[in-house]
Formats: structure tokens, C-alpha cells, sequence
């Protein structure tokens, strides 16, 4: 366009939307970014207040338009740690005459009073207006006020938290008026209702490295035209965590007839939503199935040549170079290189990869009922002997630590085998847990 012009307000939205979400969002400064979601945001509430996007369809049943409207309303709450505001209270102040106009009831305006007193409540108020506890997955990021009960939201911080699809793992529960009347017994407290179904295997945590530990190839030679040793190292260290987690996806398709560990991995990846990440699958099951290749194979490729040359010029203790290091080594050098056929793309999709794992750990569940040992991806400040539990009114599974009589919220999580009811059998014979 040369000169000034108007467009309308939904074209320029739907285009600004689009290059900003789908196209460049890598690419833009930290302001634009927070700009646009406050701008969506708006425009969301617009159209909630309006009807216009309460339902898709005039033949939705009522509970799904009623499920609509938990969603927009709880998806624009999480985006408020994306707005300006000087004060951290205005996080929840700044919505509270909209929400409660709409019928939830948020904290009284009070400024003398302490932030986690005003975002427990405005929790606690989220849950009882929704009868659910979706609102808890915003409970999980790595820079939390720590004054913060363990299960609040902290609005305050603007950084990405864990993001979490919703499921059916619970078939549909809602916290009845029972559940909504003990809710919040105590200042701090949550309490809730569900089944304890497995513990976190102790060597089974594995966090995704976004740094090396590795202390191979610590030496000042050039390694063949690769300048940058740390990437390498980074390279050969996530490889390693991509083959031990094919390992245990493999032991796990071997007990359901329906599954490859190529098609859980994905699974896992995607948290069970069919995505345009991964539309080449015939891409991704070559990638998988490159990184769990035998010796042989690699060798024949022309890559361990190169792998024992780094070896033989690093100046690192040699007993770091165990075998599996050796032949992550071996597979990195193929990829770096491109010798493998789409070898560009193959590290195109390992960055993807690195995104949706981002802030996760994989881990391994033990059964506490009767379900085969599984695996799952969770918030990475899970650890060892941290319990997972379907709690009524949540879709997804949580990870639970426990502490004398009380519990700690780790976060929510996406396990295979009981994320559709497959260990949900009523509401009968359920734990209670109060969340600190």
C-alpha cells in the first residue's frame, strides 16, 4: 500500500494474527509479542460478551457450549501475564469488574492486601464459577512468586508456562456442590477429591537437556569444519535422551497391541492432539527410527569415521566415551553433516522437538492399581516418588508430592493409558488431598 488507507479492523486483525502466531513469532521482539496477545485477548472477550463464538454450531448440546465458556474465560485469564500493569495486584483488579459481571465472583479490590491472598482467591473463584479445575495447569512455571500456594496461578509472571491440552481423563467430571463447599477450608488450602494411580519411578526422570553436561570434546581443536564443540555437545546429549525414550516407549507398545513407539513418541510430543507440526510422518518415522539404528548401519554411512576422529582429538578423560556416547557421537556427526538423506530436515524437526519439550520432564509411572508401567511428560520440577492422581474435575492427570499430611501441586500431566477414562471408573472409593 503506498500513501495512507484504512482496512477494516477484522482484516487487519485476522492478517497481524496470523503473521504473528503462525509465521514470525521466533523472530519478533518480546513487546510486539505481549502486544498481540493483549489485543487477541480483547477480542476474545468481545466476542464471548457478543455469543458470537460461544457455540460453533446451533446442534451443540448445552454442556458443550457451557464448556465454551470455561474455556474463553479461563484461556484470557491466562493470558493477563502478558499485560502491562505497575502493579502486580492489577493482574486480577485490572478484570475483576468484567468477570464479575459475568458472573464469577473475584476478590474484592483491596490493595493492602497480600498477592497471594488475592490470586488464591481468584483461583479458588475460577473453580467454583466452572466446576472444574482447569485453572490449576496455569499453576506450573519456573519463575514463581514463592510466596504462592502451590496450586495458584502467579499472573505475575510473564514468562511461557507449561501448556497442557485437555482431555478425558476423569470422562468429564465436575466437582458437585459437596466438593465446591469444602473447597477452600483454610487459607492456603485446596481441597480436592480423586485416585491416587501411580508413583514417578525414581530412574525413570529424565529432563529434556537444554544444556550440555557432557564433558567430552572439551578440547580447542577444530572438529572437521564444526566450530561450535557446545551445540555438538548439546547435539549428542539430546540424542542419547531421544534413544533411552524410544527404549521405554518400546517396552510400552509391547503390552497394547495397538500401539508402535514411533506413534506414542508423537503421542507424547503432540500431548495427544493431532498437530500441523508433524505433518511429514513419513519424515518423523524415518527420524525416530535413525536415531535407534544399529552400528552397522551408522557405519555404513561414513559417520563413525568422523566420530572416532572427535574422540581421538578430545582431551577429555577417555572413560567418558562409553559406548552409548560413542554411537550418539556417531549418529550426531551423520545429522551435523547432512550425510544422511534429508539429514537439513531431520535437524529441522529436532528443533521441534526441542520446543515441545521445552520446561518438560519424561517420565515413568509405576502403577499403584493395574496398569502396566507407562510412561508421560510432565512439569520438569517433578522428582522421583512424586505421585500421579486423576483428580475429579480435571481433565489431564496431575503430579502430586507429598508432605506430612498435606500435598504439594507439581504440575499436570500427559501419560499414556489414562488419558481417556482408561483408569477412571466413577467417583467411588476416591482419596482426598488437601493442596498447600
Amino acid at each position: 500500500m503506498c500513501g495512507p488507507g484504512t482496512i477494516p479492523w477484522q482484516e487487519y486483525y485476522t492478517a497481524a494474527k496470523f503473521l504473528i502466531f503462525d509465521q514470525f513469532d521466533e523472530l519478533l521482539d518480546h513487546g510486539t509479542n505481549k502486544g498481540m496477545v493483549g489485543i487477541d485477548m480483547r477480542n476474545t472477550l468481545r466476542k464471548y460478551i457478543s455469543g458470537e463464538a460461544i457455540s460453533d454450531s446451533e446442534d451443540d448440546e448445552a454442556g458443550d457450549a457451557e464448556d465454551r465458556k470455561i474455556v474463553f474465560l479461563t484461556s484470557c485469564l491466562t493470558d493477563v501475564n502478558q499485560l502491562v500493569s505497575s502493579k502486580r495486584e492489577d493482574r486480577i483488579y485490572g478484570v475483576h469488574a468484567l468477570y464479575t459481571s459475568l458472573g464469577v465472583a473475584m476478590p474484592e479490590v483491596d490493595y493492602d492486601r497480600p498477592l497471594a491472598h488475592i490470586y488464591a482467591d481468584a483461583t479458588v473463584a475460577m473453580i467454583r464459577w466452572s466446576g472444574s479445575l482447569r485453572i490449576l495447569r496455569d499453576a506450573s512455571t519456573s519463575h514463581r512468586d514463592p510466596s504462592l500456594p502451590s496450586w495458584t496461578p502467579d499472573w505475575s509472571d510473564d514468562q511461557a508456562r507449561m501448556y497442557m491440552s485437555d482431555h478425558n481423563a476423569t470422562s468429564a467430571s465436575r466437582l458437585d456442590e459437596n466438593d465446591l463447599a469444602a473447597l477452600h477450608p483454610t487459607r492456603g488450602c485446596l481441597r480436592v477429591r480423586g485416585r491416587l494411580v501411580g508413583t514417578v519411578h525414581g530412574p525413570g526422570v529424565m529432563i529434556f537437556p537444554m544444556i550440555s553436561s557432557l564433558a567430552i570434546l572439551s578440547g580447542t581443536a577444530q572438529y572437521r569444519n564444526l566450530s561450535d564443540p557446545d551445540y555438538l555437545r548439546l547435539t549428542i546429549e539430546r540424542i542419547a535422551f531421544f534413544r533411552e525414550l524410544h527404549r521405554g516407549l518400546r517396552d510400552f507398545s509391547q503390552t497394547r497391541e495397538d500401539s508402535s513407539p514411533g506413534e506414542e513418541f508423537y503421542n507424547l510430543l503432540t500431548l495427544g492432539q493431532s498437530s500441523d507440526v508433524f505433518q511429514d510422518l513419513d519424515l518423523f518415522d524415518q527420524w525416530t527410527g535413525f536415531i535407534t539404528r544399529s552400528q552397522a548401519a551408522i557405519e555404513q554411512l561414513g559417520a563413525r569415521s568422523l566420530a572416532l576422529e572427535w574422540k581421538a582429538t578430545d582431551t577429555s578423560d577417555p572413560n567418558e566415551w562409553t559406548d552409548e556416547i560413542l554411537e550418539c557421537t556417531t549418529i550426531a556427526a551423520a545429522l551435523l553433516t547432512q550425510w544422511v538423506d534429508r539429514g537439513g530436515e531431520m535437524l529441522d524437526l529436532t528443533r521441534t522437538v526441542v520446543t515441545n519439550l521445552q520446561d518438560r520432564a519424561v517420565i515413568q509411572v509405576d502403577s499403584e492399581q493395574t496398569f502396566p508401567v507407562t510412561i508421560g511428560t510432565t512439569f520438569a520440577r517433578t522428582r522421583a516418588g512424586d505421585k500421579v492422581v486423576l483428580l475429579k474435575g480435571a481433565s489431564w492427570p496431575v503430579v502430586l508430592r507429598s508432605s506430612s499430611m498435606v500435598w504439594e501441586f507439581v504440575g499436570p500431566a500427559h501419560v499414556l493409558g489414562l488419558m481417556n477414562g482408561e483408569q477412571w471408573d466413577g467417583e467411588g472409593d476416591m482419596n482426598e488431598f488437601v493442596l498447600y
